[in-house]
């Protein structure tokens, strides 16, 4: 399950994208250059921070998780959140009968 889906920047301006999931209880992240799906991957350790691997307590919302590593790379990282990527759903159509 994708946590949240962030687009940063250094401060020279270079953009790459930070995904974190949920994969059966664990916290992975992917970091690649770029915010399209041609970027190449990079060590998450270009971030120069420690983002967090578990809840801060079992009542941690989702939201509150992503703010937390928001605020994490925004005051510890070596870059910056420009964006963060919304969930993507649209209506269902329904079709009117005659």
């Amino acid at each position: 399950m994708k946590l949240c889906h962030l687009h940063l920047q250094n401060p020279f301006g270079n953009l790459s994208t930070l995904i974190c999931f949920l994969d059966e209880g664990n916290i992975k992240y992917t970091l690649y250059t770029g915010t399209n799906s041609s970027g190449t991957r990079e060590a998450l350790s270009n971030l120069q921070c420690n983002l967090p691997l578990e809840q801060t307590h079992p009542n941690e919302t989702q939201e509150q998780f992503v703010n937390r590593i928001i605020n994490i790379i925004n005051t510890q990282s070596v870059r910056t959140v420009i964006h963060q990527v919304k969930k993507v759903s649209f209506p269902s159509l329904v079709e009117e009968l005659p």
